[in-house]
């Protein structure tokens, strides 16, 4: 549950850099499954 860490998370840019790290992760690992299909 995403609120529930928001929730958790006092500092903003701590949020800010979390989110920023899982969307870099998710587009590495879109970016191999691409690849492999091809």
């Amino acid at each position: 549950d995403p609120e529930a860490v928001f929730r958790n998370v006092k500092h903003p840019e701590q949020v800010h850099e979390i989110m920023r790290r899982a969307m870099l992760d998710a587009r590495r690992r879109f970016r191999y499954s691409v690849q492999e299909e091809m």
